[in-house]
């Protein structure tokens, strides 16, 4: 046995009884928090980071690839939390957006309803105008007619009896 093996295999052991504890917190406390929660992904980042530099300070290539895949499965758990909450915002804005854009068109399309409800009855005025005003005239021809239909009548008449006079 190499002279520096056996002092490494000690702090290896030592290592390996002072983790004890933080992995029996990472078991009952950590482990019910959620795997995207803050507290989690920093205790489990913090604990790899200490296995990857341990692992290669004593030489132990076992600890330190546990310890990089701990902090490894952190980082990505962590871009995952971020990119979920991305997602969200996105998915929040756009209902937004659509919420917007939906009551735009309701608008629109119930001033484009009024406008031709107003066009309609506009029409319908002018079309009741022009028929009023279309009438007069034949009233009025109607009117001047009957009264010289009633003048040649009166004249007849006087002139019937005019002639009986005679």
């Amino acid at each position: 046995m190499n002279i520096i093996a056996m002092p490494l295999a000690i702090l290896r052991l030592h290592y390996r009884a002072a983790r004890i504890p933080l992995q029996i917190v990472e078991d009952h406390v950590v482990a019910r928090l959620s795997s995207e929660s803050p507290a989690r992904l920093l205790y489990e980042r913090s604990l790899g980071a200490l296995d990857v530099t341990v692992g290669r300070a004593l030489g132990d290539p076992g600890l330190a690839q546990r310890g990089a895949a701990l902090a490894e499965r952190s980082d990505v758990l962590r871009e995952a939390g971020r990119l979920d909450a991305e997602a969200e915002a996105e998915a929040r804005s756009a209902s937004r957006e659509f919420t917007t854009r939906r009551n735009e068109a309701i608008r629109a399309s119930k001033n484009a309803q009024t406008a031709k409800d107003k066009a309609v009855e506009e029409a319908r005025r002018n079309a009741e105008a022009r028929t009023r005003n279309a009438a007069q005239p034949a009233r009025e021809r109607a009117d001047t007619a009957k009264e010289r239909a009633d003048e040649v009548a009166a004249q007849r008449i006087d002139a019937v009896k005019k002639a009986k006079r005679d």
